[in-house]
């Protein structure tokens, strides 16, 4: 038996675990932190880290996927300039290209110092980054796109009338607003993951969303903002993959305020699946039928 993966009778006890976790005192949080982070970075084998973030989970009474102190401890390890460097790689504290205009996303508050707490929960998505939902879909196209990040635009062409010509004066062409900001490499190792969290048989988070018609690569998410855990940001972002055309390419993101709770959290999914699931191509043309629409 591994000790190290023990983790009520490790160096770090779960009582105190607990108290810790929960804490609202942020010197206690980053403790909880630090400690299992270094147990972390002590177990070599990656299948004895992925049992002992399980243990660790079990002894606060949390789903494993929840549990934060992982990704936590990579942010830590990375450290505050590498981290914030390659935040900004992805677009993160830059204003979007785009022709409405849209909020400037960041990675910390200007008048905010970056400290381990911070930096920790920056690394799963929260501390102060923040980003709009725009700009949260043109950086997952990275992952539909080699790792390019793409311009996003909506006026695809202007046509102005001449006489009795009608001509296109301007026709936008597709760029990339960060080329190469995901490295091929890590694309091809992401993106069957994000397979995976879309399938039932591996229990994925959103195996809910049940497209057949394409492959679908997703994620789901939780951002809660509310102290007595009452609502939340629910929300799911995924792709088509594998298309034939560019005509079938698409992706959705969703995110609604919701009371915390089923059904709502699984709201997304419903509104996610008309829109990715293939479209019904009506004939103008054909006859009527008795037959009730499907």
């Amino acid at each position: 038996r591994n000790k190290v993966c023990e983790f009520a009778h490790t160096e770090y006890k779960i009582d105190e675990a607990r108290k810790k976790y929960s804490s609202d005192d942020i010197d206690d949080q980053i403790d909880f932190i630090e400690e299992v982070s270094g147990i972390l970075a002590r177990i070599k084998n990656d299948a004895q880290r992925e049992l002992y973030i399980v243990r660790v989970a079990e002894g606060l009474k949390i789903k494993p996927e929840s549990l934060r102190a992982g990704v936590a401890d990579i942010a830590l390890k990375i450290g505050e300039e590498r981290f914030i460097s390659y935040m900004e790689k992805l677009g993160l504290g830059s204003k979007l290209p785009f022709e409405l205009g849209s909020g400037r996303s960041q990675v910390i508050g200007k008048n905010s110092e970056m400290n381990y707490k911070m930096l920790a929960d920056s690394g799963y998505g929260q501390g102060e980054v923040l980003s709009t939902p725009l700009q949260l879909a043109t950086m997952f196209c990275a992952f539909a796109n080699n790792g390019d990040i793409p311009t996003p635009y909506i006026t695809d062409s202007l046509f102005q009338t001449v006489g009795v010509e009608y001509s296109c004066v301007q026709k936008t062409t597709p760029s990339a607003w960060i080329p190469n900001a995901i490295s091929s490499n890590v694309v091809n190792r992401i993106v069957p993951m994000l397979e995976g969290v879309m399938d039932p048989d591996k229990n994925g988070t959103g195996r809910s969303l049940r497209v057949t018609d394409y492959t679908i690569a997703g994620k789901t998410g939780t951002a809660e903002f509310d102290t007595a855990k009452n609502r939340a940001i629910s929300w799911f972002i995924g792709y088509r993959e594998g298309v034939d055309s560019v005509d079938e390419e698409r992706l959705v993101l969703v995110m609604l305020d919701v009371p915390y709770m089923d059904p709502y959290t699984s709201l997304k999914f419903n509104i996610a699946r008309e829109l990715l699931k293939a479209d019904v191509i009506i004939d103008p043309n054909a006859q009527p039928t008795d037959e009730p629409n499907q």
